[in-house]
């Protein structure tokens, strides 16, 4: 697992930190250092390109692949409304600064790393969604030596194909994980959104913004359950209750004309089901 920490995919490389965070916190490997109770920060070396993950959701983590990692100049950036980080062309150094109405002005002249300028921030008083603020300007301007990414995890569920041996014959196809297999690693994908992937691809913005659609509570009426009704039964109820809707749903339609991309999305359910029971 350490070494997929070097893996050339941002996917991979995150997915894996993820998984040794999860494991073991204290892991040497992936250890991190406290930002004043506002964020944790993680330096990993990797022979990599540098990149920057950063977390939105479910935890405040910033994680720096690439120990190496410094500020380009020339510089112009900020860190919330108070705090200014600026470095002239040719400069081999950075200048802090905090001005705020009221208080004595600080300022520093520090290294150009990354990670050494957000401990200076976090230090001036910058918050997490400062620091973020800070690194997306520097993406933006390109004062970065790699990339940003944001919650680059890798996601359950998904159709891997295998090709076919002998190349004569057609590879075959199997459903890895489910969206409910590993909590707190992987985000979860509602059933209609992966079934909904098979016919009509969905770009990541738009899983994005059908997960959380699904994480919003759901409106109350006279046929509403209570949400804890469907999280008691077991997977498969689950799974069988929701094959039976689909093929009512099939049945009661009554073009043949409507109903023939039904039944091919319903048989393409079914399959899915089967090989992941399998």
């Amino acid at each position: 697992m350490i070494d997929l920490l070097d893996h050339p995919s941002i996917e991979t490389r995150y997915g894996a930190f993820r998984t040794l965070t999860t494991l073991n916190p204290n892991d040497p490997s992936v250890r991190g250092e406290d930002m004043k109770q506002q964020f944790t920060l993680h330096v990993i070396p990797s022979e990599q390109p540098p990149l920057i993950h950063i977390t939105g959701r479910q935890k405040t983590e910033l994680v720096l692949f690439g120990e190496d990692q410094s500020f380009k100049a020339p510089l112009a950036i900020t860190a919330g409304k108070h705090i200014w980080i600026t470095s002239r062309a040719g400069q081999s150094h950075v200048v802090v600064t905090r001005h705020e109405v009221g208080k004595p002005s600080r300022r520093l002249e520090i290294i150009p790393e990354v990670a050494e300028v957000v401990r200076t921030v976090v230090d001036l008083g910058a918050t997490y969604p400062d620091v973020v603020q800070m690194l997306v300007q520097a993406e933006r301007q390109h004062n970065l030596p790699g990339k940003i990414a944001i919650d680059a995890l890798p996601q359950a569920g998904r159709t891997y194909y295998r090709p076919a041996a002998d190349q004569t014959t057609g590879g075959s196809s199997t459903r890895v994980g489910h969206e409910h297999m590993n909590p707190n690693i992987f985000p979860q994908i509602d059933d209609a959104v992966l079934e909904r992937q098979e016919t009509e691809p969905l770009s990541i913005d738009e899983v994005k913004e059908e997960v959380e659609s699904a994480d919003e509570p759901a409106k109350t009426g006279d046929d509403a359950q209570p949400p804890s009704s469907a999280k008691s039964q077991p997977a498969a109820a689950r799974r069988a209750a929701s094959t039976e809707a689909a093929s009512a749903d099939v049945i009661e339609t009554d073009s043949a004309a409507e109903s023939a991309p039904r039944r091919s999305r319903f048989k393409s359910v079914l399959s899915t089901i089967s090989a992941y029971d399998e």
